[in-house]
């Protein structure tokens, strides 16, 4: 199935490329207004946002590819949702209303919009990933791309 081979692993590879790409922009839009992100939601960023899309690329690369597309589909749903939450939700600077006009406005409001296509489509394709490889186990020799 999908999930266990060279060309499976390429797409874990682009889905985790578009989701740094996306959210490395929204990132430098974040300094512009400026809109700071709060102890906690660094902390969120640094651990869900950053480290684990690459630990699910790690996982991909195991004999149990399964368990890698599952994290994969976790770590982009709870970046999606913690986005949607901040960006569109709850009332915080870091809410697209509350960015001032000017310069760093249509920017900011872009590059969240992204970040939530981007999160939320990616969570989507992994977790397809996820259930079409289920059970699967990557033979020693394929390659892993």
């Amino acid at each position: 199935m999908a999930g266990v081979t060279a060309s499976g692993s390429r797409v874990g590879i682009a889905l985790v490329a578009l989701h740094f790409a996306a959210n490395l922009a929204h990132g430098g839009v974040h300094q512009g207004p400026p809109v700071p992100l709060s102890s906690v939601q660094t902390g969120f960023v640094v651990v869900v946002v950053t480290i684990g899309p690459l630990a699910s690329l790690w996982l991909l690369r195991t004999d149990r590819p399964t368990f890698g597309w599952a994290t994969l589909a976790a770590v982009l749903l709870a970046s999606f949702v913690f986005g949607a939450a901040f960006h569109y939700v709850l009332a915080t600077p870091d809410h697209v209303a509350n960015v001032p006009a000017g310069t760093w406005k249509l920017p900011f409001e872009a590059t969240a919009a992204l970040v939530a296509v981007v999160d939320g489509g990616g969570a989507i394709a992994a977790a397809w990933y996820a259930v079409t490889s289920a059970g699967e186990r990557r033979p020693a020799d394929e390659p892993t791309a």
